[in-house]
């Protein structure tokens, strides 16, 4: 079981991917996946501050992480 951190989650939805190591890469490929709430929240904060794009539902929707 993994559990995302905010700026992994807004690194993988950004295409960003490349910034994580070799080895979180994977991890994430062979575990389960998780965001906790507090990431949705944090998530959502950096939406209506301008820092993302979208909001949080979107973003982990797109991500395949929804609800988890």
């Amino acid at each position: 079981m993994i559990y995302l951190d905010t700026h992994v989650v807004v690194w993988l939805y950004g295409g960003l991917g490349n910034k994580l190591s070799n080895l979180a890469k994977s991890l994430i490929n062979d575990h389960s996946v998780y965001v906790s709430p507090i990431v949705r929240l944090e998530l959502q904060y950096l939406y209506e501050i301008g820092r993302v794009r979208d909001e949080s539902d979107v973003i982990l929707t797109d991500l395949g992480t929804s609800k988890k």
